[in-house]
């Protein structure tokens, strides 16, 4: 009874004291009984009744209806995907961002205002306390990676990669609980559906190598996980078999060729093209490499082109921190923001390349100085259907906004970004929903357009989505 309050301790043993003697043999097991209803009790209490389940199959994403096996550790309840056939009716929802374990909102009147718009999420109950990398797979749907779930002491419980289904159900890829008190373990993630033998391939330490950090990824036009990961870039399948694509584990360099004999400095994550070829920043953002589908890696662009600001002027400068492919152009789309110090200033670009490497910018702007176009950091880029493109950029003395590039001459359009500030601790701002003009974003750390049209937002734990024909905001996950 080790963690039981000692009011319900006393108030077991006045039970037990109290009960017939000719009962006496059943005592032992009416306890057992009673702990077991206090445990559920205080689990339910704390947000986390539900079990936490790593392994379940795939298949429910795609419209099953599997039942998730319970897991054998007490302290591992908690972020188990919730069921899709329990659906809320309380939605949509005026809400107030409440941060507390086991708690997310709180109900309240006026700004700020959240409209919680996922039918299988409970807006009383947390289910990702972190998000970090999203991506929207060409099937539909949404892939998301980051952590979930909160233990009753206030530690985050697991991460992983999470599929959301049209709808808004929300099922398991790969995930991983952490280890005690909240830190990070290094065991290998569990797929949802594993397959007889699990495997990793040999240059890489250990399972769990690949796994270190779940952070941004790419996806594969397969399904794929793809990342980069210290030295190596690594392919997960669906199935959670690990690939190593190039790179030699535990050697980190600048050096072109096949396989193992390639070297890598903190690769980025990687984006295909429709030929199946890799590209992907590295060198901290200093080279733009390129991995064939036989693994045989080149360098496009190289620190003498990147990271040369003697030779370069801030104009011409690339910074591929943000990288996706653009289909119907057959070229790259980079963007991100740097600092010079002659002059001092936060600078802006963004640019498309082709594959033979021929480049032209599509956006310039500074923070401080110039009379144009200001910003303050380009976080994320995504293409909608028809080839248009946005980016989630912050701009000077505001919150982060929606801002649409119309091209070819760079013409910017901001759809959201009114701050509300004043909200607590830390001074964050609040989020609110609702018409795109009046709506407002904390933070855009990652962004794409989905197979509905709408494109969704990190916003720290919350998964923002703007509808550009209703021209609104809604809160899609939390």
């Amino acid at each position: 009874m080790k963690g039981h309050s000692p009011r319900i301790i006393v108030l077991m043993s006045v039970l037990v004291l109290s009960a017939p003697l000719s009962r006496a043999q059943d005592i032992g097991g009416w306890l057992k009984r009673t702990a077991k209803q206090v445990q559920d009790d205080i689990a339910d209490r704390a947000g986390n009744k539900v079990k936490e389940t790593v392994a379940r199959p795939v298949e429910e994403a795609r419209g099953g209806n599997a039942s998730a096996p319970e897991s054998s550790s007490s302290s591992d309840r908690g972020y188990s995907a919730p069921r899709r056939d329990v659906r809320f009716d309380n939605v949509p929802q005026n809400l107030l961002l409440k941060p507390a374990v086991g708690r997310k909102f709180d109900p309240a009147q006026g700004k700020p205002q959240i409209i919680a718009v996922n039918p299988y999420l409970q807006p009383g109950k947390i289910f990702f306390s972190g998000m970090a990398g999203l991506q929207c797979p060409l099937e539909g749907g949404l892939i998301i990676a980051g952590d979930a779930g909160f233990t009753e002491k206030g530690d985050t419980i697991g991460e992983g990669y999470w599929r959301i289904v049209g709808d808004g159900a929300i099922t398991p890829l790969l995930t991983r609980r952490y280890k005690d008190s909240g830190v990070r373990s290094n065991s290998p993630m569990l797929p949802a559906n594993p397959p007889d033998k699990s495997w990793a391939d040999g240059n890489l330490p250990s399972p769990g190598y690949a796994y270190y950090k779940v952070d941004g990824f790419g996806l594969g036009r397969n399904g794929d996980i793809l990342l980069g990961a210290s030295d190596v870039v690594v392919r997960i399948a669906r199935d959670g078999r690990v690939q190593r694509v190039a790179g030699k584990a535990g050697q980190q360099g600048f050096a072109d060729g096949s396989g193992s004999t390639a070297r890598f400095k903190y690769p980025g994550r990687p984006v295909e093209d429709d030929q199946g070829n890799l590209w992907l920043a590295d060198q901290n953002d200093c080279a733009i490499r390129k991995i064939t589908p036989d693994g045989t890696v080149s360098t496009l662009m190289g620190p003498d082109r990147l990271c040369n600001a003697a030779q370069v002027s801030a104009q011409e400068q690339i910074v591929p921190g943000n990288m996706i492919w653009d289909v119907r152009r057959g070229e790259l789309i980079v963007g991100g923001h740097f600092i010079r110090s002659k002059p001092h200033d936060l600078y802006h670009t963004v640019w498309r390349i082709r594959p033979d490497g021929q480049a032209r910018r599509v956006l310039f702007a500074q923070k401080n100085g110039g009379g144009g176009l200001k910003l303050d950091g380009i976080h994320s880029i995504a293409l909608d259907a028809q080839g248009r493109l946005y980016l989630g950029v912050g701009r000077p003395g505001r919150n982060n906004t929606i801002a649409r590039v119309d091209e070819p001459d760079g013409k910017v359009t901001f759809l959201t970004g009114t701050t509300y500030g004043g909200f607590a601790p830390g001074n964050e701002s609040y989020p609110v929903d609702g018409a795109a003009s009046g709506s407002n974003f904390r933070n855009s750390d990652d962004m794409c357009f989905a197979a509905d049209g709408s494109l969704y937002v990190i916003d720290y734990h919350l998964l923002r989505r703007y509808d550009p024909s209703a021209g609104t905001v809604r809160t899609w996950a939390y």
